[in-house]
């Protein structure tokens, strides 16, 4: 597999990375995030709620992430606002690559909120 763009800091260990080799690296430490598409690995350049959101969504992989916890513990907003988390969640997909209608990594849950459906490596 090769790497586009920069390469990840030297002496890291990508397969011990937060997330599924095959799809998405994820290192919390550095808040770097890898994408991998058609064999290539590209680094994946998030704004901070980005990040903390993917970082968040992985970490609960599988499990429907409700708009209030996403708001309150990822987002750190006192009170839920559901127009503002979908806006975080279409930037984040489109730089991920993720297909809102096919949804490879996140997938809407209609009326509840958001689960990763990646496979979660650590």
């Amino acid at each position: 597999m090769s790497i586009d763009g920069p390469q990840p800091t030297e002496g890291t260990d990508l397969e011990g990375l937060l997330g599924n080799k095959d799809t998405i690296l994820l290192s919390p430490s550095r808040r770097e995030v890898y994408v991998n598409h058609d064999g290539k690995l590209r680094e994946v350049h998030l704004r901070p709620a980005e990040f903390d959101l993917l970082e968040y969504h992985m970490r609960n992989a599988g499990r429907a992430v409700p708009y209030d916890e996403i708001s309150t513990k990822v987002l750190g907003y006192a009170q839920l606002d559901k127009n503002d988390i979908p806006t975080h969640i279409s930037h984040l997909r489109k730089k991920i690559r993720d297909d809102t209608h096919y949804q490879i990594y996140i997938e809407s849950i209609v009326g509840k909120g958001y689960r990763f459906v990646g496979a979660q490596k650590q």
